[in-house]
């Protein structure tokens, strides 16, 4: 080696300044020593001038710039992602498919509208930076920072506004939702069999209480009504009493010399004709036997049972309430005895009268006969009233009510006695204008018969219930249900007074009747037909009544019409 080599020339020291120089240059540009060097320089020259601030906006639109192409690529980036995903999820589902075990944990879920509304936030977010850095440090900075709070403001109480209508829209659908499950659930449990007898009980008594409540509702409505209607017709009637009353007084002052002289003379004459009798008759009978006929037709007796009474009774008293029997002490029309003639001395001294009244003893047969039954029974009581022979009639009130020894019976004499009352009466119209039976039960269709054993089976609601007692009949017959009162139904569904048109099953009504006090004038009494001459209904107790029996009593207000509850014709 030589000594040379130690010694550096002129032109490799050049060589090496220069490449020392471009290494530190790189090294300062790498490392943004030049750039910042740069910037502080171009501040220097052209700080605090007009130059200034449109650099400054410059940088600050360069920096937003950067910003959307960053999120851009983020967004490229999120882009991939989600094909690499989708395309994951698709194998992943195929190897369901082909019964493989599907695991899906790791995979993302991206849609096109995420990565747009990213793209778009990352825009928005560099917008408005770029307007930060250009507004900074100037009056229009605050107008800005006012503008943003009042945006906010404004969102937020919207973004309110929308979150309380969405709660009450689902809470108006979640009520709905709720109620449709709640009626099905009725439903299913309703019919759901034997397995929910109880809801079935729990519905039908629920319903019943819901139509009793209905049915009070109008019946309120129709009480006033009807007194109203009542007031209107008593006003109406005092008025016309009165004028009528001053028109015959008017009149009368014209004409009395003419009446003392023309109809004084036969007054005397009549009144003392009549003074001590009774000038009564039915058809053809007169007397003692006109009133005992017409007092059973007002009890709505028919004329075979009115027969069959009387012809019993002229053979133990011939009709007379003064027959006594002389061995026995037996006494009356019906020769009570023991404490049944006791019964009758009580009555009679109960009404201040003797107990040879006829009009007392007639009370108090038809108590023993048909109220309290105390003459016999109440079974023994139906059991005649379905009976629609002569003979047999007349046999069962003697050997049940009357209950003579056989050697007193001359059941012969009985049956003449009778068949002469029943031909008398036949020349009369005072048994209610009924004369003849409605349709036999044992004609009756299969869904007649079910609403007869309802009938004898459906007990009373109450005295006073006489419709809501045939509306569950109906409903426990499986025809139907039909509210209302009795005056309702009378007049929506009752039309016929022909007892040929009467059918078994058919309801009777009336709108209107005197017999029970105000209950029946406001709102009548309704019963079901039952075939063989009987009509069922609730009067309190569950009692039955022949055809006769139930019109004579109930239609003396509006009259009794039959007809098929709800237009329902179960003879087809």
């Amino acid at each position: 080696m030589r000594a040379d080599d130690f010694v550096t020339g002129d032109s490799a020291r050049g060589a090496g300044q220069s490449s020392l120089v471009g290494t530190e240059s790189t090294n300062a540009v790498n490392t943004g020593l030049v750039g910042s060097a740069a910037a502080i320089a171009k501040n220097m020259v052209i700080g605090g001038t007009e130059l200034g601030d449109v650099d400054k906006m410059y940088q600050a639109g360069k920096s937003a710039v950067k910003g959307s192409v960053n999120a851009a690529r983020a967004g490229s980036d999120l882009a991939k992602d989600t094909v690499d995903t989708a395309k994951t999820t698709a194998k992943a589902f195929k190897a369901g498919l082909n019964g493989e075990n599907i695991d899906l944990s790791g995979t993302k879920s991206r849609s096109g509208k995420n990565l747009a509304k990213g793209a778009k936030k990352a825009a928005k977010d560099g917008f408005r930076a770029a307007k930060r850095a250009a507004i900074k440090d100037s009056e229009l900075e605050d107008v800005d920072n006012l503008y943003q709070e009042a945006k906010g403001l404004s969102k937020a109480t919207v973004s309110s506004a929308k979150g309380a209508v969405s709660n009450t829209r689902k809470s108006w659908k979640m009520l709905k939702r709720s109620t449709a499950r709640i009626k099905a659930l009725s439903r299913k449990r309703f019919t759901a069999g034997a397995g929910n007898k109880f809801n079935q009980q729990m519905y039908k008594y629920m319903r019943s209480a819901a139509y009793r409540s209905v049915s009070t509702s109008s019946g309120i409505v129709s009480t006033v009504k009807n007194a109203m209607s009542v007031i209107y017709w008593d006003i109406r009637l005092a008025l016309s009493s009165i004028s009528s009353a001053i028109g015959l007084f008017l009149g009368f002052l014209g004409i009395l010399p003419l009446l003392l002289v023309v109809f004084v003379p036969i007054f005397f004459l009549i009144f003392g004709t009549i003074s001590g009798t009774k000038a009564t008759t039915v058809g053809s009978l007169t007397g003692d036997e006109a009133t005992i006929a017409q007092y059973l037709i007002d009890k709505g007796v028919d004329r075979t049972h009115i027969a069959a009474i009387m012809g019993n009774m002229f053979q133990e008293s011939g009709c007379r309430p003064t027959a006594i029997n002389p061995s026995s002490g037996a006494y009356g029309i019906c020769q009570w005895l023991g404490g049944r003639k006791t019964g009758l001395e009580n009555l009679a001294k109960q009404k201040g009268k003797d107990m040879s009244d006829l009009s007392v003893q007639l009370d108090w047969f038809w108590d023993e006969f048909a109220e309290s039954c105390s003459g016999w029974n109440k079974a023994k009581y139906k059991v005649f009233c379905a009976q629609s022979d002569l003979k047999q009639c007349v046999y069962l009130f003697r050997s049940q009510f009357e209950r003579c020894g056989e050697s007193e019976a001359a059941d012969a004499n009985r049956l003449a006695q009778a068949q002469r009352i029943y031909d008398a009466l036949g020349t009369s119209n005072g048994t209610n204008g009924i004369d003849g039976n409605g349709q036999d039960l044992k004609k009756a269709t299969r869904r007649q018969k079910d609403v007869v054993n309802a009938a004898n089976t459906t007990t009373s609601p109450g005295q006073g219930w006489c419709a809501a007692w045939v509306t569950n009949v109906f409903q426990n017959a499986g025809i139907g249900y039909f509210g209302g009162n009795a005056c309702d139904m009378c007049r929506a569904y009752c039309t016929s007074t022909n007892v040929r048109d009467l059918k078994v099953g058919m309801i009777i009504a009336d709108v209107s009747h005197p017999g029970t006090g105000d209950a029946g004038r406001l709102y009548g009494h309704v019963g079901i037909y039952i075939g063989d001459n009987k009509v069922i209904s609730n009067e309190g107790p569950i009692t039955i009544k022949s055809l006769q029996e139930f019109v004579g009593f109930y239609g003396k207000g509006t009259g009794c019409k039959w007809g098929w509850l709800g237009g329902v014709d179960l003879s087809k």
